[in-house]
């Protein structure tokens, strides 16, 4: 049964406390991860790639490195008088000019 809106939580994990069975699989795959580095298998394999394979795998893993930079977009309004006084200036620039 949900609780009411409003009411205090009781039960259940604090907030804050990590989840361990995703700590227990991260752990897992870190460990895997370092035994395959430390055997010297995983530069063997790296070298068995075709350079486009390399290029391929290293862009995919270095999306968990480095964080993707976001698109910015900016919205630049221009009321009329300061658009026909822009356009009035390079008409003078131009005139200048010649």
């Amino acid at each position: 049964m949900a609780r009411k809106k409003g009411s205090v939580k009781t039960g259940g994990r604090k907030k804050g406390t990590p989840n361990k069975a995703t700590m227990f699989g991260t752990q897992t795959i870190m460990d895997l991860l370092d035994d395959y580095q430390q055997s010297g298998l995983m530069a063997q394999d790296f070298k068995a790639i075709g350079p486009l394979g390399r290029l391929t795998l290293m862009k995919d893993l270095a999306g968990y490195i480095i964080p993707k930079k976001k698109a910015l977009e900016a919205d630049v309004n221009v009321n009329s008088e300061a658009q026909e006084s822009i356009i009035d200036l390079l008409r003078q620039l131009a005139d200048d000019n010649e």
